[in-house]
Order: C-alpha cells, then sequence, then structure tokens
C-alpha cells in the first residue's frame, strides 16, 4: 500500500476540495501549462511555502488576467482571422468573376463572326435534305431515318448558333400587341414533340393582351418547351397554363404568369442558383447559352422569369408579363 507523508497528503488533499476541483478544470480550458504550474511544481515542493506559495500566487495572478488576455488579444486575433477568411473568400470569388467575364467577352466577339459563317452552309444543308425528302417520297425507311437525324442535328446546330448570336446582342423589342394564346400556339407549331409528351393547354380567352415583341416571346417559349421535352426522355406531360396575377407596381392583377412545366427529374437543388449563368449547363449537347438568352429577352421585354423545380416531379418555368393598363 502507498504511504505519502504529511506535506504530500496535504497537497493532495487541497487538490481534492471543491476548490481544488475547480481550479483543475479552468487549468484543462487554459491549457497544459497552467495544469504544470498548479498541480507538479507544489507537489514537487513537498508542499511548502517559499517559492512553491509564490509560483501559486503567480499561478493565481495569471488565471485572473487569463479572461483579460482574451479579451485584448486572443479574441481580437480570431476576429481577426475571420475577416481575413471572408475577404479571402470574397478575392476568390471576384477572381473567378473576372475569368467568367473575360470568357465571355472572347465569346461574345467570336459569336457575331463565326455565327453567319456557320449558319450559310447549314442553310445550305437545310435545303438539301428538303430537296432530297421532296424528290425521293418513296425512298427505303432507312434513307429516311438518317434524313431525318441529319436534319435533327441541322436544327441543332442552328438553335446554337441563334443562342449565340443573341447573347452577344439583344436586339431592341419591337412590341406590338398580341395575345398569349397565340404566343404560345406559334411556339408549339415550332417545337418538335415527342410521340410519348402529352401536352395540356390551359390557357383562359379572357386573359388580356400583352404588348411584347412576339418573335422574341416566340424563342423564349420554344427554347423552354424544347428544354422540358428534353427533361422527359421517358414520356412525360408538357403543362402550358397562363393565368391573371397581381403584385406588381403601379396596381392589382396586372401581369400574366405565363407556365412551362414538364414532369422530368427536376433541377438538383446546388444547381438552381446557377440556371442563368452563361456557360453552365448540364446536357451533354449545348453551351448553356438557352437560358440566359431566354432571360435577357423576357427582361427586354419588361417581364422577368422565375423557375420552381422539385427532384424527381419536374420543373416549371414562370414567364411574367406586364399588361397595359387602358
Amino acid at each position: 500500500m502507498l504511504t505519502l507523508d504529511v506535506p504530500t497528503q496535504k497537497a493532495v488533499a487541497r487538490l481534492a476540495s471543491p476548490i481544488g476541483l475547480f481550479l483543475l478544470m479552468l487549468l484543462v480550458i487554459f491549457g497544459g501549462e497552467m495544469l504544470i504550474m498548479f498541480v507538479l511544481l507544489p507537489l514537487l515542493s513537498g508542499g511548502k511555502t517559499g517559492i512553491a506559495a509564490d509560483i501559486l500566487d503567480a499561478c493565481l495572478l495569471t488565471l485572473m488576467a487569463s479572461p483579460l488576455l482574451w479579451f485584448l488579444i486572443v479574441q481580437p486575433l480570431r476576429d481577426a482571422a475571420m475577416v481575413i477568411e471572408d475577404k479571402s473568400r470574397q478575392l476568390i470569388a471576384a477572381q473567378d468573376e473576372l475569368l467568367r467575364q473575360e470568357k465571355l467577352s472572347i465569346l461574345g466577339q467570336l459569336a457575331g463572326s463565326v455565327g453567319h459563317e456557320l449558319r450559310n452552309p447549314l442553310g445550305v444543308m437545310n435545303n438539301a435534305i428538303f430537296y432530297l425528302n421532296m424528290i425521293q417520297p418513296d425512298a427505303e425507311k432507312t434513307v429516311k431515318e438518317y434524313l431525318g437525324i441529319i436534319k435533327n442535328e441541322i436544327d441543332n446546330s442552328q438553335r446554337i448558333i441563334t443562342d449565340l448570336l443573341d447573347f452577344a446582342r439583344t436586339k431592341p423589342p419591337q412590341a406590338k400587341m398580341t395575345t398569349v394564346a397565340e404566343l404560345i400556339r406559334e411556339s408549339l407549331d415550332r417545337c418538335a414533340m415527342a410521340e410519348n409528351v402529352e401536352v395540356l393547354i390551359d390557357i383562359p380567352d379572357s386573359l388580356p393582351a400583352v404588348r411584347v415583341d412576339s418573335h422574341q416571346l416566340r424563342q423564349v417559349f420554344q427554347n423552354l418547351m424544347v428544354n422540358a421535352v428534353q427533361a422527359m426522355p421517358g414520356g412525360g406531360v408538357l403543362d402550358l397554363s397562363a393565368r391573371l396575377v397581381g403584385g406588381r407596381q403601379g396596381g392589382a392583377e396586372d401581369a400574366v404568369a405565363i407556365r412551362v412545366g414538364d414532369t422530368g427529374d427536376g433541377i438538383a437543388p446546388e444547381n438552381m442558383q446557377r440556371l442563368f449563368q452563361p456557360l453552365f449547363t448540364t446536357k451533354a449537347k449545348g453551351i448553356g447559352l438557352g437560358l440566359v438568352v431566354c432571360k435577357n429577352l423576357v427582361e427586354a421585354n419588361g417581364g422577368r422569369i422565375d423557375v420552381e423545380s422539385t427532384p424527381g416531379q419536374g420543373t416549371s418555368f414562370v414567364v411574367m408579363l406586364p399588361v397595359e393598363k387602358r
């Protein structure tokens, strides 16, 4: 059995007291150095007075001064580190934005010249496909199938070129009064609809007309419809609807909300904030300018475009167009 001398027993009893335990807790918080000064040195000195008492007094003064040192030194350093970290994040974001703007500037410079140069041969190819289909109405099924594939790829290429040109410069809208039903019908007629996609249209005849550039808005809705169909490769429902809503400045019920919805897989939450960023795309084909062009054209016509999506259930794009006061 271990037997301690009287001075050591007193030191141990002092540590086992409530005050001693409290001090030990504080020592654990403020570091191993203080623990050594409080526990080992008094034990090594045999619990005697003199230098051990001086060391204990110094430790107590240090303990009392620690909160002050925390607020005067540690806390300001901690705050400074947080500020530096925040500024570093801002700097990285600014650098990324600068690089993105540089890429967009180069893309804008190339879009005009390259777009026109590519459109001419694509037009010739498109005319050739039309001519072959006309002179060979009884061609073999395989021939017609491959001609159809070529035609679809030409249409995809022309759509990309159109996005490039529209991104490089958005023309001022030539606005005139038109009905929402007419906009949707003409846009739908320009889309190649898959056989396994059901189209639902709910556009009341009582909706007021809107003053917009019909050509620009047809391009917007055609792009949204094509995206919706592509989001449902296994089939689904394309929902086209419109209603009169309020909430815009200038009075109640002064905007038409036109919805283009699908029942596809939806959009991942992490991609929602990047949908309208140039060059962002999750498609195998495309360059990520379609939605950017849609947003620019809608805003040029005094409206706005919103998006809602639920993974596994589908996505809805809502175009808000102002209604003129009579």
